[in-house]
C-alpha cells in the first residue's frame, strides 16, 4: 500500500497537467499571454478579476504590485465572489498595500468560507487555530480543516494532520494524522510529502522504514521544498537507511540553505567549521552562521563569537 502511494505521488509530481484553477502553473510565457489577455478585456468576469489580482499579487506573468491586486480583489469581491473574499481578506491579514487589519480579514474569510470556498474554509481554519480577529478555538479549528478538507484542500488536510501529529490542541493520534497526510500528498502538497517521509524515518505509529523515508524525503528534495532537502540530507549526515556521506549532506543542506532554511544554514556552517564533506574554511563557516543568526538563532550566534575570538 504504502509503495502504491509513492509510485501514485511520483507519477503526480511527474505531470505537467493545468486547468483554470490552477493556471500559474503554466510555463511563464504561457502565464504571461494570459494576464496580457485577461487584462486587454474590457468586460472582466469576476473570475478574471481574481486571477489578475493573484497574478499581481504574486508577480505572475508580470511585476509583483500589491496596490493592483488589491484593486482586482476588490472588484471581485463586491460581487461576493468566493475566492476573491478569501484572497482580499488575505491582504488585510498580512498587511499588503492596506494597514493590516485582522478584524476585516476574518470577515471576508468567513463569507468565503460560509459561501463555500474551500480556500476560505481553510483559511478561517487557521485563523480559529491562531486567534486571527477572533480568539483561538480547536472545535471551530478543527471544523473547518475537515470541512475544507472533505472538499479535497490539501492545505488543510496537511494542517489538520499536523494538528493530530503533534498532539498539542488535541489528543496524539499518528493514525489520523498518516491519513491526512497521505490524502495531502496524493495531491502533491510536498510539505505532506516531507511529513510522511518523517512518519517513517522517526517510527511515529508505524515502524521505522529507512526505504520510504527515503523515497519520501527524496521526492520532496527533488522539486526543492526547503524542509525536504534538508531532511533528506539529515538522511545522508547521519547514516539512515545507507552510508553515512557528509558529501552527499552537505550538497542538500547548501540547497536547503540557499532557500533560506535556518536549520540548514546552522548545520552547513557547522559542516564548514568542522571540515565535514566540504573544505574547511571559516570563512563560509561564518558566511552561513551570519544568515542564521540573523534569523535568531542563537546557536550560530555563539559559533561566530567563538570563531571571532580565534
Amino acid at each position: 500500500m504504502n509503495k502504491l502511494l509513492i509510485i501514485t505521488i511520483l507519477i503526480f509530481l511527474g505531470k505537467t497537467t493545468y486547468s483554470q484553477s490552477n493556471w500559474w502553473k503554466l510555463p511563464e510565457k504561457d502565464v504571461k499571454s494570459l494576464v496580457r489577455e485577461w487584462e486587454a478585456k474590457e468586460a472582466k468576469s469576476d473570475t478574471i478579476f481574481n486571477n489578475l489580482g493573484y497574478a499581481y499579487s504574486h508577480g505572475l506573468g508580470i511585476e509583483k504590485n500589491y496596490e493592483k491586486a488589491f484593486h482586482f480583489y476588490s472588484k471581485a469581491a463586491e460581487n461576493q465572489f468566493p475566492i476573491g473574499l478569501n484572497n482580499l481578506g488575505d491582504m488585510y491579514k498580512n498587511g499588503h498595500y492596506v494597514e493590516q487589519n485582522h478584524t476585516k480579514a476574518f470577515l471576508l474569510i468567513s463569507m468565503a468560507a460560509y459561501l463555500g470556498n474551500d480556500f476560505g474554509m481553510t483559511n478561517l481554519a487557521e485563523c480559529y487555530e491562531t486567534g486571527i480577529g477572533t480568539k483561538p478555538n480547536i472545535d471551530s479549528t478543527l471544523f473547518w480543516y475537515k470541512t475544507a478538507a472533505g472538499f479535497g484542500n490539501s492545505r488543510a488536510q496537511n494542517n489538520l494532520a499536523t494538528i493530530y501529529l503533534l498532539g498539542k490542541l488535541v489528543k496524539q493520534d499518528y493514525d489520523i494524522a498518516k491519513k491526512y497526510f497521505e490524502f495531502a500528498a496524493l495531491q502533491g502538497e510536498l510539505t505532506a510529502i516531507v511529513n510522511l517521509g518523517m512518519i517513517y524515518r522517526k517510527g511515529l505509529g508505524v515502524a521505522k522504514n529507512y526505504e520510504l523515508a527515503h523515497k519520501y524525503l527524496q521526492a520532496a528534495a527533488n522539486h526543492n521544498n526547503t524542509f525536504g532537502l534538508y531532511e533528506y540530507g539529515n538522511l545522508f549526515y547521519n547514516g539512515e537507511g545507507t552510508e553515512k556521506n557528509f558529501k552527499k549532506a552537505s550538497k542538500y543542506y547548501e540547497k536547503s540553505a540557499e532557500l533560506g532554511f535556518i536549520n540548514a544554514q546552522v548545520s552547513l556552517g557547522y559542516m564548514y567549521e568542522n571540515g565535514e564533506g566540504v573544505k574547511k574554511t571559516n570563512k563560509k563557516a561564518v558566511f552561513w552562521y551570519e544568515k542564521a543568526s540573523l534569523q535568531g538563532s542563537s546557536y550560530a550566534s555563539e559559533r561566530l563569537f567563538v570563531i571571532n575570538k580565534k
